[in-house]
């Protein structure tokens, strides 16, 4: 990232959170750092940020490429080693933003822990795979399915 446009974006984030700048221009470093980290030493193989994305690390199997440019006279077969590549799947709300090209600032982005389970939306809700909803104001209800009786 250019300077002029990192300087921008801690100013941004600044104003949004009332952090301090000096404070916000270290953060952003050390974020992205420690996510490039997890995802390096493989603690967090896929690593999702609700209203976001999910960056995931995928393995490529070892193939054998086959090398064709008949004007030159090259006819081979390559091996290509394994490898690991960073996928990153871009969240439902954020397409959706990016292709009506406005901003929704009601829907925060937070990193999910990857022990936690997967939280799904569900009518506005955030719905557990513990059969349970998460209603907005926080407050977890057991699904009538669940209930005894």
């Amino acid at each position: 990232m250019y300077k002029k446009d990192f300087k921008k974006l801690v100013q941004d984030v600044s104003k949004r959170s009332g952090i301090c700048q000096s404070t916000v221009e270290q953060v952003i470093p050390a974020l992205f750092d420690e996510i490039r980290l997890k995802l390096v030493q493989g603690t967090y193989p896929c690593l999702p940020i609700e209203s976001f994305g999910t960056f995931a690390v995928i393995e490529k199997p070892a193939r054998r490429y086959h090398y064709h440019r008949p004007e030159k006279g090259i006819d081979k077969w390559v091996d290509l080693p394994a490898q690991k590549r960073l996928k990153f799947g871009m969240a439902r709300n954020m397409k959706r933003e990016l292709e009506n090209g406005e901003f929704d600032p009601s829907r925060k982005a937070f990193i999910q822990h990857p022990d936690d389970p997967p939280i799904r939306r569900r009518h506005g809700m955030r719905y557990s795979k513990k059969r349970g909803n998460i209603s907005k104001d926080g407050q977890f209800s057991i699904l009538s399915s669940d209930k005894e009786g």
